[in-house]
This record gives structure tokens, sequence and C-alpha cells, in this order.
């Protein structure tokens, strides 16, 4: 057991000492969003769905030159809602240009014109949201790239406490987006 920890130790000491050789990036992202519901009640929900937009912030630090962490924060936004997007650490594998990213994924409801107004004895909006989220994308350039993203939300969207059974119906959603990265 000792030997297994004590060659972990090494391999992250290894990899910290090859991170060095390249630097924390930080950029802006935009793009478009397609929400989507999920989930065996989906039909009884009446939820619109219409594209919206996507602008954030992302960060990357690097682990190795294959491995990083990426950070993410975006303004989602359609007709019918408004949602902060977090993306607080996915691991992304990287290789050549391509790469690709996995991690866990974080949704405030900021506005919303799809639910009802909050009684007790209606449906209304569950304002967060937790899932996870994959992504692949391109270096175009050294500081351009291209990321389609998928994300899907484990929290019912409508709870009702006069109900002893939620609806099963989840977000979901897929964005394409534009970074550039300093």
């Amino acid at each position: 057991m000792k030997n297994i920890l004590l060659l972990l130790g090494v391999l992250v000491i290894a990899s910290c000492a090859v991170a060095q050789e390249k630097t924390f990036s930080f950029g802006l992202r935009a793009g478009i969003q397609l929400p989507q519901t999920t989930g065996r009640d989906k039909d009884s929900l009446g939820y619109t769905n219409h594209p919206g937009f996507t602008i954030g912030v992302q960060a990357v630090s690097p682990l190795t030159t294959a491995f990083s962490l990426q950070h993410d924060i975006q303004l989602a936004g359609s007709k019918d809602e408004t949602r902060l997007d977090l993306f607080p650490v996915s691991v992304a594998f990287t290789l050549q240009r391509f790469h690709l990213a996995a991690g866990p994924y974080a949704a405030l409801l900021l506005r919303t014109a799809n639910y009802g107004a909050g009684a007790a004895n209606s449906g209304y909006a569950a304002k967060n949201d937790l899932g996870f989220t994959i992504s692949t994308g391109y270096t175009i350039t050294r500081h351009l790239n291209i990321s389609i993203r998928y994300a899907r939300g484990f929290i019912p969207m409508m709870e009702n406490a006069g109900e002893q059974e939620q609806r099963k119906v989840y977000r979901q959603q897929v964005g394409l987006t534009l970074g550039y990265l300093w």
C-alpha cells in the first residue's frame, strides 16, 4: 500500500513539474444553446424549447501536456428563460488540436416564462439544477477554439408540494460555442 501511495505521489509531482511548462489560460466564449427536456413525463409539462444564446468566461489550468482542468461560467438565455450555468471543473484530455472534457454542471434559474406561480398546489420551476456535462472541441488557432457541449441535469424541473410523486422531467442542453483564450 505504501508503494502505491509513493508511486501516486511521484506521478503527481512529475505531472505538476511538466505542467509548469504550460501556462494558465483565460478566455471568453459565446455561442448558441439548444435547451431540451427529457424524462418520462416530459409531454405533460408543456415546456417550450427555443434556441438561445450563451456567453461566458473560461479558465484552463494545465496539469500535463495532455490533461488540464477547465472552469466555465456562462449566462444562457432564450425567449423563455435565463440561467447561470456553472461548470466548476471539467477534466480535459487533449490530443493534438482535439479535446474531450467531462465534469459536473450546475445551473441557477434566473428568469422563466415556462412554469406556474410557485403556489403549493401548482407546479413551479426547480430553480437549481445539478448534473453532468461532456464536451468536445477543436483548436483552430493558438487562441481560437470551437466546442460542442452536452449537459444533462438530474434534478426534476417541476416540483409540487401537494404531490407525493414528482414529475420526471429533466433539463438537458446542447451548446455550440466559439472561444478565445489568452
